[in-house]
């Protein structure tokens, strides 16, 4: 099968495979053979570009039921109406099971976790007869929150805790890395770059279709740095992005490092002013319980939420750097002009990731 993305005014062809660029939508247009492509921008308002439903429902209508669709690892509902068009006129839907999917509900298991601990630190108050009520204290969150903030910004640059913040995005996004459509991009420049040379390349490097880094090292290629500078400037550019990613992912560990002690000092703080009142014996025990409650959400904050965090960016970032590791040794083997067989061998390596 000839893999190649599509371009506006393409003919469907038997025994080639069209890759919808990114940022476009991908339409079919025509009539049972004589079918070409349209490469559109689309509508803003629609949140996935390309969006499965629409190529969909503009292969139902023109083949009707005579469809086999293929829906594979992916986030959201998309697809999922343009897969009910097609069934509708008898068309045949495959869909990924769960155990193989890269993606597969990644938020909502992340919130379950919060949830689940939250919910069992709650119950057990419940069943010891205690008063939920006595597990909020607004002076001790306070103490706990603005504590860790403030020593978090004291030890890291702003700069450092802005990209943190940012990088939680990446967690609730879930963008999926798409491996196997990177592995056959890359084979399709190579072979494109024996047959054309790599100047021929160079409007790929221009395409919103792909990535920056992808982007930088195509445009060294069509360059013409030789393979070993090009190695090394890859190596340099892919240390940088983990020390990046790493450097955001302390951010929250060094916050689950601070939260259970700054805790500590809205407990004492909190025996303190207990102790002002031992003129009052029965205000006595509702201060010390009260004053503990700091040191719950200091050890709450840091194990329930913080230190999570910074273990799941690092697990988001692996995947992250794995698919940068796979466009390096692709970039490589095409400046290098090896063949497709041997090119094919290194990135099958990285293949079928996990999210």
């Amino acid at each position: 099968i000839t893999v190649k993305e599509a371009e506006d005014g393409d003919t469907l062809r038997p025994g080639h495979a069209y890759l919808a660029p990114g940022g476009r939508q991908m339409l079919l247009e025509g009539r049972p053979g004589a079918v070409r492509l349209r490469i559109i921008d689309g509508n803003d308002k629609v949140n996935y570009k390309p969006c499965v439903d629409i190529t969909f429902a503009s292969a139902a209508k023109i083949y009707g039921g005579k469809v086999l669709a293929v829906v594979l690892t992916g986030m959201g509902a998309d697809g999922r109406e343009g897969a009910r068009l097609l069934k509708d006129q008898g068309a045949t839907i495959w869909a990924q099971d769960e155990e193989t999917c890269v993606v597969y509900g990644m938020p909502q298991a992340a919130f379950s976790g919060l949830a689940l601990a939250l919910i069992s630190i709650v119950v057990a108050q419940w069943w010891h007869g205690g008063n939920l009520w006595g597990l909020l204290d607004g002076p001790a969150l306070l103490i706990v929150l603005g504590g860790t903030l403030g020593a978090v910004l004291l030890q890291t640059p702003w700069s450092q805790c802005k990209a943190a913040v940012l990088a939680l995005k990446s967690l609730f996004n879930n963008k999926p890395w798409p491996f196997y459509e990177q592995a056959s991009r890359l084979l399709h420049w190579s072979h494109q770059a024996r047959q054309e040379g790599f100047l021929a390349l160079e409007s790929k490097a221009e395409s919103l279709a792909i990535d920056d880094f992808t982007r930088l090292g195509l445009q060294w290629v069509v360059d013409g740095t030789e393979p070993q500078a090009l190695e090394q400037l890859l190596d340099n550019e892919l240390s940088r992005i983990e020390e990046q990613k790493e450097l955001e992912a302390q951010v929250y560990e060094a916050m689950g490092g601070y939260s259970p002690t700054i805790g500590i000092i809205g407990a004492v703080l909190g025996l303190i002013q207990a102790m002002s009142n031992l003129d009052d014996p029965s205000q006595l025990g509702t201060g010390i319980a009260v004053a503990f409650v700091a040191t719950l959400y200091g050890v709450g904050l840091a194990n329930l939420l913080l230190l999570p965090l910074a273990n799941r960016l690092r697990a988001v970032y692996r995947l992250e750097l794995r698919y940068r590791e796979l466009t390096a040794i692709g970039l490589l083997a095409i400046a290098r002009g090896e063949s497709s067989l041997s090119m094919s061998r290194q990135l099958a390596q990285y293949q079928g990731q996990r999210q």
